[in-house]
């Protein structure tokens, strides 16, 4: 609901789950649908996504009890079977509004076998007006209130009162409470506990991330990074470079006692993430130091560089990752090897158990290349069973090059390597 009233008129927001559970998507929909009073229409994206297959949303569902497992069809069979206690809420059902269960089907639920994918779920909602108040309308079992009525402005971040915020410090004061006021040793080191817990992780903050450019954040890595893979800031006139601006540091936000956030890590990061070019535009304003409301970012980004220890003098020590090793590798004019030739050193590096090989051992004329290079991070171009060429991440370290690829992705690369997987 904070998202569409940030939304402009006319703008578009997309409410996307990796779940198949209607509880977690149709119910969603339609009770946003009924919130905002029209402000909001839901698009059907489906012509805009072909030839990719999906689904329409349910107009039908049911409800199990959480704790019973007990299916329910309408939120009155809840109340009828469980009493007025029931933790089920009527916006988990099927709405009784015929117009909204009309629209429901413009959302679109992917299946594994329509696309050869994970299964998730998809809506697209347009804001036709700005949103009325109250910001959180009552349901007709509640008490009635005045009828909402439309705001004058659009809503404004830094003036609007923050829901979050308030129910972040009720949180906090509750948990202060019951550290003092207890009833008995064991509530009040239960709460501290919580407490300790809570900042930790983040729970009572706005935000658990901070996300920095990572020119920005580490301009002594920048020459090093771009020298060491040949990533220049143009490939010609017609040619753009990597787009480095979209590369940021993402540091760990933690919560003093007093619940202020602060950033104890400065410097250049772990990892480094790419950005689509639009949130590398939002994410400097909404989650930088200079934000009165800074925006609450569970994870995002795709891993592009990983910083290693190794001890190197003359390249960059951020490796790079197998998520983005194949759209990163059109830019990289430096350190990527291809071993051609022969199948016997992609089996050598692939059935390693340490996925590593000297480099002396290795068979294909790229060893030479290899041994020619310093330690550091590579890209390896492996020869597979049809003459084809895949590329992964590599560490080039003194006598050795191991490979950086996860262990549960290694079976599906060997086999589009045609390598045959070892008897255990």
């Amino acid at each position: 609901l904070r998202a569409a009233r940030l939304l402009k008129v006319g703008g578009r927001m997309v409410y996307s789950t990796c779940s198949m559970s209607p509880a977690e998507n149709e119910a969603v929909v339609a009770e946003l649908l009924r919130c905002t009073h029209g402000n909001l229409r839901l698009v059907d994206a489906r012509d805009a996504v072909e030839p990719f297959h999906a689904a329409p949303g349910l107009t039908k569902w049911k409800i199990p009890h959480p704790r019973t497992n007990t299916l329910h069809s309408t939120y009155a069979e809840a109340l009828e079977k469980d009493g007025p206690k029931t933790i089920l809420l009527p916006g988990h059902f099927p709405p009784d509004d015929a117009n909204t269960i009309a629209v429901l089907p413009r959302c679109l639920r992917v299946l594994p076998h329509h696309n050869d994918t994970g299964g998730f779920f998809l809506a697209l909602f347009e804001k036709v007006s700005e949103l009325r108040g109250p910001p959180y309308p009552t349901r007709p079992e509640e008490p009635s209130r005045k009828d909402p009525v439309p705001d004058p402005r659009p809503y404004d971040s830094d003036v609007d009162p923050d829901g979050e915020e308030a129910h972040r410090h009720a949180q906090l004061e509750r948990l202060e409470d019951a550290i003092v006021n207890g009833k008995s040793e064991q509530e009040r080191a239960k709460a501290l506990s919580r407490r300790e817990r809570a900042n930790k992780s983040g729970i009572l903050a706005r935000e658990l991330v901070r996300y920095v450019p990572f020119p920005d954040a580490a301009s002594a890595s920048e020459a090093p990074l771009r020298e060491t893979y040949g990533m220049a800031d143009s490939y010609g006139s017609n040619i753009a470079g990597f787009p480095l601006r979209q590369l940021f540091c993402r540091y760990h936000i933690d919560l003093d006692e007093d619940g202020t956030v602060s950033q104890p890590h400065t410097g250049g990061a772990k990892q480094l993430v790419f950005c689509a070019r639009a949130v590398a535009d939002l994410l400097p304003a909404g989650t930088g130091p200079h934000a009165k409301r800074l925006l609450k970012v569970m994870g995002g980004g795709l891993r592009t560089f990983q910083k290693d220890n190794f001890e190197v003098v003359q390249v960059s020590h951020y490796r790079i990752a197998h998520e983005m090793v194949e759209l990163l590798l059109p830019y990289l004019r430096s350190r990527v090897i291809e071993l051609a030739d022969t199948l016997d050193d992609t089996k050598r590096l692939l059935l390693d158990k340490l996925k590593s090989a000297p480099v002396d051992a290795l068979a294909s004329p790229g060893r030479e290349r290899l041994q020619a290079i310093s330690p550091g991070g590579c890209v390896l171009l492996l020869y597979t069973s049809i003459g084809d060429r895949i590329a992964v991440p590599a560490l080039r370290t003194r006598n050795a090059v191991t490979v950086y690829v996860d262990n549960n992705e290694l079976p599906i690369l060997r086999h589009a390597c045609g390598i045959e997987e070892p008897e255990i």
